[in-house]
């Protein structure tokens, strides 16, 4: 091969490379994205989740603090 032919072969090895690497990153980092709003999402489920029971909570201990009341 000449060499303005193995320069042209290198520069297009490289310039792949390149964009496979570049399109690498952008996959990897939608994807952290994408994972990430998940798990955010499914915390926020939880802690309305647990919102709720700590409401649950607080009636029913107001409830039995008002049984108590009457039987003293």
């Amino acid at each position: 091969m000449e060499p303005t032919a193995d320069a042209m072969v290198a520069g297009a090895v490289m310039l792949s490379a390149t964009a496979l690497l570049a399109t690498g990153l952008v996959w990897v980092s939608t994807n952290w994205t994408r994972e990430r709003g998940a798990a955010e999402r499914a915390a926020a489920q939880r802690q309305r989740e647990l919102h709720s029971e700590v409401a649950e909570l607080g009636r029913r201990v107001g409830a039995m603090q008002r049984l108590l009341e009457g039987v003293d």
